[in-house]
């Protein structure tokens, strides 16, 4: 087992509850593009992602699980929950620059500058495509609206 197939397997895990849970999302009409389709495309499309992680060859040498940065994992971990916790109280734009930048220092990243402009632009460009092409309504968070 190599550090590519064990993300492989933990990112498989992670998408396939993903994608059971998106089964629980409420649909009031039945157009073909609904509230569901967004989540199930993006479920799907890691299960296939974390499948090929798991079965192609890899060039890596196996390792034994104990040398793995479970730390590392943990970290992201920890960090998602608490992007769950905040997401709702701070809105998603202000969440998701912490989140990725708190990931971005979890992997080792030092290039500040790059951070900060990877996150800002890659959150404003997908809460765009959410609320202005997509017409999803995202809360600007409870501490903002008093």
């Amino acid at each position: 087992m190599n550090e590519q197939r064990v993300g492989g397997v933990i990112f498989f895990v992670f998408c396939a509850l993903y994608l059971f849970f998106a089964t629980d999302i409420t649909v009031t009409s039945e157009s073909t593009f609904s509230a569901r389709t967004f989540p199930y495309i993006l479920g799907v499309m890691g299960c296939i992602v974390s499948l090929l992680l798991i079965v192609l060859p890899s060039i890596q040498k196996t390792i034994a699980l104990t040398q793995l940065k479970w730390s590392a994992v943990f970290a992201m971990c920890l960090a998602m929950l608490v992007y769950a916790f905040l997401l709702s109280r701070i809105g998603f734009i202000i969440a998701t620059i912490l989140f990725l930048n708190t990931c971005f220092i979890i992997m080792r990243e030092r290039k500040w500058r790059h951070m900060f402009y990877t996150s800002f632009s890659l959150t404003c460009i997908f809460w765009l495509l959410l609320t202005q092409v997509l017409n999803i309504y995202l809360a600007p968070g409870s501490w903002w609206m008093g």
